[in-house]
């Protein structure tokens, strides 16, 4: 009951004036209220109707017997943990505490460091290597709370690491895996020998607030935050340290909706996406944040080798001084080169490891470098092969190094607002592209909408088997028998009986292109009576060119196929004795070529945020022509001449033959408003599926939209839920499920992803 009450959300009045990214930021708050709000009264629920009452284990307490004076307090510490009922929390007093690790956590529970306490790990060559320090994995319910010190006593480690290369540090001081409603409040936790806080898997819920992470510059890998995961909130914490202050993205776990704001960076290699992204990161607002002082600021990196699909990333009102590099660094080539360019530009073919980069905006942001040893006030480079798409900068005003330019490499609809300014001067004074089609500047007041239609077309040829073979028997009796004066006519019955086996097999080579002409048309209206039309056409080289081995089997058996009954008559003369008796059996086989063409049109809008549509139904018409000879015994021939127009969606099985399963990857725009357009999912599809089917779901799982397609889908995959189906739904949080049949009539599913819904 109190779980429906608060999870409810509505807009708050008179919001017409607020601004998209601020609903959203609205909205995650709420939501992220919403959840403690039932996780409190849950836990008084608990107090007053419970069998029992929360309870403080003191380590210090018997059995306990934590002590300020022992050498090693694991021990007591963890048969604290051990002892804690559902509810309860475990308390670090006040006093410094040395301890090795790891400490284990369990689900349902609080560990606090109070006020005036020191948790301090064990120096080098006394704590094991490579073992965590406070640890736990798929946990549900697990907080850290206080307002007292972790200290890793990391220097040591930092030196011996520089000087020998070899790794045997604690991964993390605070390490948690696939867990679910995390809190993390009032600690400081510092000089880590490398990671302080990682918060991996598939962990959600999670909620960071009022932390102080520090550690010496330069520390080497000593990240303030490592986060992948789902639903994260990290917010008023103070961060400082030797590597990325805050770092998303791995190799194998998506990171989504995730929000930081109100916080502050010191030394540290910036607020980072990547190394690792092949997982991708999505969903990501970075607010009212300050950097003084730090290497690089808003950090993107990945690689050939490690990227993946990143999207739908928003930076606004930050402020950064004293940057020591780039306060704006985004580069596709990791480790980074140490000089621009970098020695591998040249474009390569698309692989699952491409780097992506779509939908990135920077609002309302001032910059400025150090005095000396800056390189540049920013700079974006994509692959040649996956440019970046979609960038806004909007009131971002950077100060550099002198005469050095804001710079896009390999990009697609870049706008720099007349509000923005790199030292001092209004783009596109002091920006540099290179590949990066047109980048638009608007005039203040003026309208600038980017239109875009493309047209692909593919063809794909395919020589096709057909062979079918028929077993027929044929008896004919005539009746009666004797001798006939004059001239008799009898009449004779002829029973055909037929068993086809049908075999269809088709088999070739098919060599799709693609080919793609964009039309870019960019208009603005008058400005003291000026106008400004821009006309551009960019034309894309093939960006795929790929070859299939396709070949499948159909097998069809009739039994029986045919049974006719024929009449007629038979006119003799003379003496006739008659018993009639014959079977006939022949092969008939055919065979025919087709040439299969089909032409795809999409259809896209592009303004920002592009909207695009598909669709191709390919299938094959062929004319079957069979001129077939049977020869029966004892005696008698007979042919046929038969036409017959086919049309075929060939069923199609990849050589060699996998499983089939269906993986969802991603879902965006995500939140979603009915003023994006369409929700488009994006699945990885392993085998072949011939119809796919999403369906939306209500929190209570009621179903309240649903899109179905058909075709033929393999690999990676984009399905587009017109915003017809999903435009009018309320605002609120929902399901979508992704399923499919294969050509072999297999079934799979992927596991639900969850959907925010804005208004």
């Amino acid at each position: 009951m109190f779980y429906i009450l608060f999870m409810g959300t509505r807009e708050p009045e008179n919001c017409q004036s607020v601004v998209l990214r601020r609903k959203k930021a609205d909205f995650m708050k709420n939501y992220f209220l919403t959840k403690k709000i039932a996780a409190v009264l849950f836990f008084f629920m608990f107090v007053f109707f419970g069998a029992s009452y929360a309870a403080i284990i003191n380590i210090t307490s018997a059995p306990y017997n934590a002590s300020t004076a022992s050498a090693d307090n694991v021990a007591a510490i963890q048969a604290a943990v051990n002892a804690a009922a559902s509810g309860d929390t475990v308390l670090v007093p006040a006093g410094t505490f040395l301890s090795g690790g790891p400490i284990t956590l369990k689900s349902n529970m609080n560990f606090q460091i109070a006020s005036g306490a020191i948790l301090r790990m064990l120096p080098m060559n006394t704590f094991t290597d490579n073992a965590y320090f406070l640890y736990g994995k798929n946990l549900s319910n697990i907080s850290i709370t206080g307002a007292g010190v972790m200290d890793g006593q990391g220097a040591k480690w930092w030196a011996d690491f520089n000087s020998t290369g070899v790794e045997r540090r604690p991964p993390a001081m605070i390490y948690l895996s696939g867990c679910t409603g995390v809190t993390l409040t009032g600690i400081a936790v510092q000089d880590s020998p490398k990671f302080h806080i990682q918060i991996l898997g598939t962990s959600s819920n999670v909620y960071a607030s009022g932390l102080s992470i520090t550690a010496a510059w330069p520390s080497p890998n000593t990240d303030g935050f490592d986060l992948r995961g789902n639903n994260i909130l990290i917010e008023n914490c103070y961060i400082s340290g030797g590597d990325d202050v805050i770092q998303l993205g791995g190799s194998s776990d998506p990171t989504s909706n995730v929000i930081i704001r109100n916080c502050s960076f010191g030394t540290g290699h910036g607020l980072s996406i990547g190394g690792y992204t092949q997982a991708g990161v999505s969903n990501l607002l970075v607010d009212n944040c300050v950097f003084n002082g730090t290497q690089y600021g808003i950090r993107w990196k990945t690689g050939r080798d490690r990227g993946g699909i990143n999207n739908n990333l928003t930076y606004q009102n930050i402020t950064m001084t004293g940057i020591m590099l780039y306060p704006f660094f985004l580069t596709s080539f990791y480790p980074n080169p140490s000089s621009l360019p970098p020695t591998a530009d040249d474009t390569q073919s698309v692989t699952s490891t491409t780097p992506y980069w779509s939908n990135i905006t920077l609002r309302n942001i001032t910059a400025s470098t150090a005095a000396s040893g800056a390189k540049s006030p920013g700079i974006m480079w994509a692959v040649t092969e996956a440019p970046m798409t979609n960038i806004l900068l909007d009131n971002v005003k950077v100060t550099g190094p002198s005469g050095v330019n804001f710079e896009f490499h390999h990009a697609r609809g870049v706008t720099i607002t007349c509000t923005c300014r790199v030292d001092g001067a209004q783009p596109p004074v002091n920006v540099g592209a290179f590949d990066a089609g047109t980048i638009y500047y608007p005039a203040c007041g003026s309208t600038n909408t980017p239109t875009a239609t493309t047209i692909v077309t593919f063809t794909r040829t395919a020589t096709i088997t057909y062979t079918r073979t028929i077993t027929a028997t044929r008896t004919t009796t005539a009746t009666p028998t004797g001798t006939f004066t004059p001239a008799t006519v009898l009449t004779f019955t002829t029973t055909v009986t037929s068993t086809p086996t049908i075999t269809r097999s088709f088999t070739g080579t098919f060599t799709p292109t693609f080919s793609a002409t964009v039309a870019v048309t960019t208009t603005s209206t008058t400005i003291n009576t000026m106008t400004k039309t821009q006309i551009s056409t960019i034309t894309y080289t093939p960006l795929l060119t790929a070859t299939q081995v396709l070949t499948a089997t159909v097998t069809e058996s009739k039994t029986p196929g045919l049974t006719a009954t024929l009449t007629g008559t038979m006119q003799f003369t003379g003496t006739v004795t008659r018993t009639a008796s014959a079977v006939f059996t022949g092969t008939q086989t055919i065979t025919a070529s087709a040439t299969q063409t089909t032409t795809a049109v999409p259809s896209i809008t592009k303004s920002n945020t592009p909207v695009s549509t598909y669709s191709a139904t390919p299938a094959v018409t062929f004319t079957l022509t069979s001129v077939t000879t049977f020869t029966a015994s004892p005696t008698g021939t007979w042919t046929t001449i038969q036409t017959n127009t086919v049309t075929v969606s060939p069923t199609q099985t990849v050589s060699p033959a996998a499983g089939f399963e269906i993986t969802a990857a991603l879902m965006y725009p995500n939140p979603y408003m009915p003023a994006d357009g369409g929700l488009s999912m994006q699945a990885f599809i392993t085998g072949t599926a011939e119809s796919i089917r999403i369906r939306i779901y209500t929190v209570a799982y009621r179903r309240v939209a649903e899109e179905n397609f058909t075709g033929v889908f393999s690999g990676k995959s984009t399905f587009v839920i017109p915003a017809g189906k999903v435009g009018t739904l309320a605002a609120g949080i929902y399901y979508a499920v992704i399923s499919g049949v294969s050509t072999e009539g297999k079934k799979s599913a992927a596991k639900p992803s969850e959907l925010i819904i804005l208004r």
